[in-house]
């Protein structure tokens, strides 16, 4: 103790150097990430790994390739994993391409979840350090208060919400950079630490840094505004420094985006077809909360929003009790200059209006209304609340006591009456850390304010309760649960599986699935080609095509294989499934160390011929049977494959007002079962002893339908429901929450039919000799009046060749690559060329040359000017 307290004596004595103040920025935002850790069993400290919601589903997964394919050398433009196919580059660049990234190559690859949690944390370490650094660099001291300020901004309630969206965080250690860089250009005409700053955080992530380039010009005007002189005489000259200082930033922030145009433009020319176009103008607010919901939001440990369908959908701006009290402080202060309040207030202004106003949430949000997760930008809000707090605890002591008490009491009385509330978004226990802290914070300032004390100890203590603050709020809310051990329970299993296939297959392509997925991006977690798929950048055509034709998908950016019939697996050649598959007439059983591994028997492959009818075909059908004959009536002339059973026996067996269950009887074909249901008047269906349910009303029925059912599963995401009755009836049941029920859709299929269709696909399939993902070559033998479809999702990146002649390419039904080739025998190749990429290159070539000749050469052109 004693060693602590010299320690502590000599850092008091001594003024510290920008690096020192880093340093120890460094270390104790290292030891508060390490305690959460800690106190939630994290890895590298415990077994629980930080994959929730999306990071379990997408951006784990995704990582988990892109380790794979850097180390197996495989292509990073596109990918077959996820999907049916997606250009891996544009994933790269939404959440894979942050520097600190590298740091899970590091690691084996069963160890990448260990990894993930060392990132997130280094990555707000950073944040704190960043900031701290700037602080400095701003208010020209090293001064021990600035410490507090940084941690608070960099364990904010931003982080503590969306920590797991782990290409997000980079925004919140590059703002406070780029910031520095505006206020070097306007100051001292130095432009490097700006262009560079911005061009990492947009090739980092180019939406978060969207979000910073609007914050950038924003804060470019409130710095040219407080330089601006408004004295007569002075007002020209003024004007002229503004419009040259207006020239240099819109140049030096086109050369930041010069300099990664190489990624960016593509990119530009990809994404026109992801979900995040496609919006239109809100006309209201789509996030309700209350000004009084977000005042609160203000205080130490709320409760973070994270889901839009939150009770709370207020923004994550907290930056704990201290930002918050001398924000209030700053707004009363009389001796802050009238231009720097306006300035701040300005900017939190504008947030605030978007934060209300949708048409700018809309335009900050990337002109697109966000799935969930709302206000990804808050983080801005909080840097610039933090900025104020710096600004107004430098100048706290000049202010009259009496204003500040006056804070005190008002926050204080505030946190009363909301504890007397019982809010929901605030823990009991919160509140009144809240007020100890609130109290401490006034107890020394009072001590300060009257008294002559050495302030380096004061800022110590100050350091030492925000520490407590940060690392406490962030405990309360830091929820996390999914154990490293049952993620990578069955990695092993599958890799087992993966590779017995492999090794009994000699096709160059095919696809597999799996009847039960762990994550929705199995197939890049795991490395073999599949269907399912979620990601922002997937094609939001193809998410409405596979749920119109009877997949589960939100119908934006996810679909997932679930519950198809033979027709689809020859439409999207899969040829394996591992898992439980009830359909043994079309599938065979591997014999496999008893292994559930199903081959498709009749599969065709990536490509074949089909009638040119087949553009006639709609993908807009609300029936997906409907919509899965069409496509073999007019691919194969074959119809009525799927053949719908009409109901023996329709029976109310229970009627209590707008709730009733109706029973329905079929005859049983002794054939696979098809059902489907797209009334959205229905709570439950009962199939084959299973319960699916769309919400949870089915409990008011419990009494009902208790005893016809042993499963239970979701069908939020309605999907087609495959099953085989082992009964001489087949009994399915319905719960209604609407007196009027539409007919339902139950089929079988004719196998016939179906074989016949089959062997007439086989006819014209094509042969792959040569498979890359980004190249694709084989023969195949057409008829006239054919055109050749293929499973791949269209993309203008992708180009046919036949017979070395450039073909045009069709996007059938909005959703798959489709081409046309004459009667005969044919070779042909199927190419990905990345639209944009030239043009991109020459960009950055010369943005370049421009920065690296400044770097290189812009002392010896001074020299040559000054002589």
């Amino acid at each position: 103790m004693k060693k602590i307290i010299d320690k502590l004596k000599e850092i008091c004595k001594k003024e510290l150097t920008i690096k020192e103040l880093c340093a120890f920025t460094f270390i104790i935002s290292l030891c508060i990430i390490s305690i959460i850790y800690v106190l939630n069993d994290v890895s590298p400290f415990g077994n629980i790994s930080l994959l929730q919601i999306d990071f379990y589903h997408q951006y784990g997964p995704m990582l988990g390739e892109l380790y794979d394919r850097i180390h197996n050398s495989s292509s990073l433009i596109y990918s077959f994993n996820m999907g049916l196919g997606l250009p891996l580059f544009r994933n790269f660049l939404n959440y894979l391409s942050s520097p600190f990234n590298l740091i899970m190559f590091f690691f084996k690859r069963k160890d990448l979840l260990t990894s993930f949690s060392i990132i997130i944390g280094l990555k707000a370490i950073v944040s704190s350090v960043t900031m701290v650094y700037y602080l400095s660099k701003k208010n020209k001291t090293t001064e021990l208060y600035l410490i507090p300020f940084s941690i608070i901004y960099a364990f904010s309630a931003y982080f503590a919400a969306y920590y797991w969206n782990i290409m997000w965080i980079d925004g919140m250690l590059y703002l406070p950079l780029i910031t520095l860089g505006i206020e070097e250009l306007l100051n001292k005409g130095k432009w490097k630490i700006y262009t560079i700053s911005l061009a990492l955080m947009i090739l980092t992530n180019y939406y978060i840094g969207y979000m910073i380039c609007i914050f950038a010009c924003l804060y470019f005007l409130v710095s040219s505004f407080n330089k601006f002189i408004f004295k007569k005489g002075q007002i020209i000259s003024s004007l002229k420094i503004f419009l040259i200082d207006c020239l240099k930033f819109i140049n030096i922030s086109l050369l930041a985006g010069g300099l990664v145009a190489i990624f960016i433009i593509p990119l530009y020319f990809s994404i026109t077809s992801i979900s995040a176009t496609g919006s239109s103008f809100p006309t209201s607010q789509y996030y309700l909360f209350t000004i009084g919901e977000l005042f609160k939001n203000h205080f130490s440990g709320v409760v973070p929003t994270v889901l839009a369908s939150g009770e709370i959908t207020a923004p994550n701006v907290s930056c704990g009790i201290l930002a918050f009290s001398l924000l209030l402080v700053f707004i009363i202060n009389v001796e802050v200059p009238i231009k720097e309040k306006v300035g701040y207030i300005f900017l939190l202004a504008f947030f605030i209006l978007a934060f209300f106003y949708a048409p700018f949430d809309y335009i900050l949000q990337g002109f697109h209304v966000p799935n969930d997760l709302p206000y990804r930008y808050s983080f801005i809000y909080s840097f610039i609340l933090t900025l104020i707090s710096v600004y107004s605890f430098k100048n706290i002591r000049k202010m009259n006591y009496r204003l500040v008490a006056i804070v005190y009491i008002f926050l204080s009385t505030t946190l009363l009456i909301i504890a007397s509330n019982n809010d929901t978004n605030i823990s009991e226990t919160m509140i009144y850390i809240n007020m100890a802290i609130l109290t401490t914070y006034f107890i020394i300032y009072i001590i300060t304010y009257s008294q002559k004390i050495n302030l380096k100890l004061v800022y110590i203590i100050i350091i030492i309760i925000s520490i407590f603050d940060v690392t406490f709020s962030l405990n309360e809310n830091f929820n996390v649960n999914q154990k490293i051990n049952s993620f990578y329970a069955d990695y092993d299993i599958m890799h087992d599986k993966l590779a017995y296939i492999k090794d009994n297959d000699n096709e160059p392509f095919y696809r597999i699935e799996k009847s039960n997925t762990m994550t929705l991006n199995d197939g890049s977690w795991y490395n073999y080609y599949g269907m399912t798929g979620f990601s922002s950048m997937n094609y939001e055509d193809m998410a409405i095509f596979q749920n119109n034709i009877g997949m589960a998908g939100n119908y934006i950016n996810s679909y997932i294989y679930n519950g198809a019939t033979p027709i689809y697996d020859t439409m999207f050649d899969i040829k394996y499934i591992i898992g439980n598959v009830n359909d043994q007439e079309r599938y065979e059983l591997l014999n496999y160390n008893d292994s559930q591994i199903y081959n498709y028997k009749y599969n065709v492959g990536l490509a074949y011929g089909v009638n040119k009818n087949i553009y006639d075909w709609n993908k807009e059908y609300t029936n997906p049977f409907t919509m899965q004959n069409e496509y073999m009536k007019l691919a194969t002339s074959v119809s009525d494959i799927l053949i719908k059973l009409d109901s023996q026996l329709e029976e109310t067996i229970y009627n209590n007002g707008n709730q009733k269950v109706v029973k329905y009887v079929f005859d049983n074909s002794g054939n696979n079962l098809y059902f489907y249901n797209n009334n959205y008047n229905v709570d439950f269906i009962i199939v084959d002893n299973c319960l699916y349910y769309k919400n949870d009303n089915y409990n008011n029925y419990s009494d009902i339908i208790s005893n016809y059912y042993n499963r239970v599963l979701d069908y939020n995401e309605k999907h087609i429901i495959n099953f085989k009755s082992k009964q001489m009836k087949t009994v399915i049941y319905i719960g209604y929450n609407y007196e009027d029920n539409s007919p339902i859709s139950l089929y079988t299929i004719d196998n016939d039919k179906f074989i016949k269709a089959n062997k007439i696909l086989q006819e014209y399939k094509l042969y792959i000799t040569s498979f890359k993902e980004t190249r694709i070559e084989g023969n195949i033998t057409l008829d006239d009046n054919m055109a050749v479809y293929t499973s791949i999702p269209y993309d203008e990146g992708w180009h046919v060749l036949v017979d070395n002649k450039k073909v045009k390419t069709t996007a059938l039904s909005k959703s798959l690559l489709t081409f046309e080739a004459p009667k005969g025998d044919h070779k042909v190749v199927i190419y990905y060329k990345i639209k944009g990429l030239g043009l991109g290159i020459i960009i950055s070539l010369i943005s370049s040359i421009i920065l690296l000749t400044d770097i290189f050469f812009h002392k010896k052109i001074i020299e040559v000017i000054n002589k």
